[in-house]
């Protein structure tokens, strides 16, 4: 992957390298074409990458792709400025997210909910490429889409892909597709308006990772429970699914579950400003 500041982008790309400067991790670099745009801050314990795009979301034809490279030894935090929407979309939408991470990296990747039309088109990639002792944290949430104007579960296509290598070996692969084509979607959902995925992988994640399966295992079901998770453990890589009634319960379990990173990263799901 190559980062050089010389090197042209293409539309709807971004690139951003992170570094150690002065004992800190920095962004160093950070280039992003139309209609992608990239904002930093530098006042948490690592720097926070902001994705977003002019107009507020992705209309249709939209492509965007977004390389990072994360040096040894560095922190950073990716995320989004609000929720990702996406708009009607005949032709499709696209979304993909490419990174590499050198020893003892700490990549956290969690971006707001995908909010989808009436309509919409549009698929998500994310590739992650880790160094033997890189540690990475990946979220993934889809609401139901606008609710309140009953477009509930109302999108045309939703399909998300996840890459998880490990010096060059997959260590997981997930992928999720939602088409009415394989029956009416809002009715496979029951009552919930959230789908989500969260993923751990790394040795510095390792007490975090259990204690999230413990806590996961070991609370019982209740029926009509507003939030259902599951989860996952394989090598150091933990796959948590989870549905919600609504999106606010579901972030703050995703909080609670991530806390030991707001020491060595700040707290992702603080209010925005």
């Amino acid at each position: 992957m190559n980062l050089a500041s010389t090197s042209p982008i293409s539309c709807g790309e971004g690139r951003v390298k992170v570094a150690r400067v002065g004992g800190r991790s920095v962004a160093v670099s950070l280039r992003a074409s139309s209609p992608l745009r990239l904002l930093t801050t530098s006042g948490a314990p690592a720097p926070w990458i902001f994705t977003t795009t002019f107009g507020g979301g992705l209309v249709d034809g939209d492509r965007v792709a977004l390389a990072a490279e994360l040096a040894e030894g560095t922190s950073a935090v990716l995320t989004t400025q609000a929720s990702t929407k996406v708009y009607r979309s005949p032709r499709g939408t696209e979304s993909t997210l490419a990174a590499r991470l050198g020893e003892g990296a700490l990549l956290a990747s969690l971006a707001d909910p995908v909010v989808c039309f009436e309509g919409a088109r549009y698929r998500q990639r994310a590739v992650f490429d880790l160094a033997c002792t890189a540690d990475l944290v990946y979220l993934d949430v889809l609401s139901a889409g606008r609710v309140a104007r009953g477009e509930r579960w109302a999108f045309s296509s939703h399909r998300a892909e996840l890459s998880v290598r490990r010096e060059g070996n997959v260590l997981l692969r997930d992928a999720t597709l939602l088409d009415p084509s394989q029956g009416p979607i809002a009715a496979r959902m029951g009552r919930f308006d959230v789908l989500g995925t969260l993923v751990l992988v790394g040795p510095g994640l390792a007490e975090m990772r259990a204690r999230i399966a413990d806590e996961i295992a070991s609370a019982p079901v209740a029926p009509g429970a507003p939030i259902v998770e599951s989860a996952s453990a394989r090598d150091d890589a933990l796959l948590v699914r989870f549905a919600a009634e609504a999106i606010e319960p579901a972030l703050a379990r995703v909080r609670a579950h991530l806390s030991e990173l707001v020491p060595r990263v700040g707290d992702p799901f603080a209010r925005k400003r």
